[in-house]
């Protein structure tokens, strides 16, 4: 049973191990010169090798802009070292949206040649569809599991209430009843109706009330600490 076998797991990792289960860093594939500029300005030199063996880490994060067989290759390469470790904990791997139609608006976002390509999820709301956001879940997921990605960093539910925020393109509008409706029916696409060996479970972002942010800031950065609610 995976409860059990879960269990088990547990009562044998150390402290460190446990720690590295909580740690999510990017693991980059077909970099070009200012992501790579920037890696190596913020210091993440280490290889996602060492991070496997020597930090116990097994969730990581696609950066770059890969072909859909370099991820594929990349990903068997690292899921064959996990295999080696003590554990042989098994990688999750995750992506921001892959499959966003070139030029579509979002500052997350991005267009992979070799996958489907769709609507922002702003596009997405302008057709008031949640079935079709659920047909591309469907697609998109397959596309990812065929490359070994199970996790999706996406959809956003936070709302465009503030006209200068850069990622109001990456939601589904100022409307939280549509947004909600939408942001269901994208994570239905993705794991289906239950989580099982097909699904790629989605991760709803950004943060608690995200959208009104103070000048249009983003959050990701100290600049953007604040936000405006109603009602103070």
């Amino acid at each position: 049973m995976p409860q059990q076998r879960s269990v088990d797991l547990l009562n044998q990792m150390t402290l460190g191990q446990k720690v590295g289960q909580m740690c999510h860093p990017p693991v980059i594939i077909a970099p070009d010169l200012p992501l790579l500029a920037f890696h190596l300005a913020m210091g993440r030199t280490d290889s996602p090798e060492r991070r496997i063996f020597d930090q116990h880490i097994s969730h990581f994060n696609i950066y770059g802009n890969p072909s859909p067989a370099q991820i594929a290759a990349k990903v068997n390469r690292l899921q064959a070292v996990a295999a080696t470790t003590a554990l042989s904990i098994p990688l999750s791997i995750s992506s921001d949206p892959l499959h966003e139609v070139e030029r579509g608006g979002g500052i997350a976002a991005f267009s992979i040649e070799g996958f489907s390509q769709w609507p922002s999820q702003l596009g997405f709301a302008a057709t008031r569809d949640p079935q079709l956001v659920r047909r591309f879940g469907a697609v998109a997921a397959a596309e990812y599991r065929a490359v070994g990605i199970t996790t999706a960093l996406h959809p956003m539910g936070d709302l465009a209430t503030e006209p200068r925020w850069s990622r109001n393109f990456g939601t589904f509008g100022s409307n939280a009843a549509l947004s909600s409706g939408m942001t269901l029916a994208y994570m239905q696409g993705f794991q289906g109706d239950a989580l099982g060996p097909g699904s790629v479970m989605t991760m709803v972002k950004h943060f608690p009330g995200g959208g009104p942010q103070l000048d249009g800031r983003d959050p990701h950065l100290p600049s953007g600490a604040e936000q405006v609610l109603s009602g103070g």
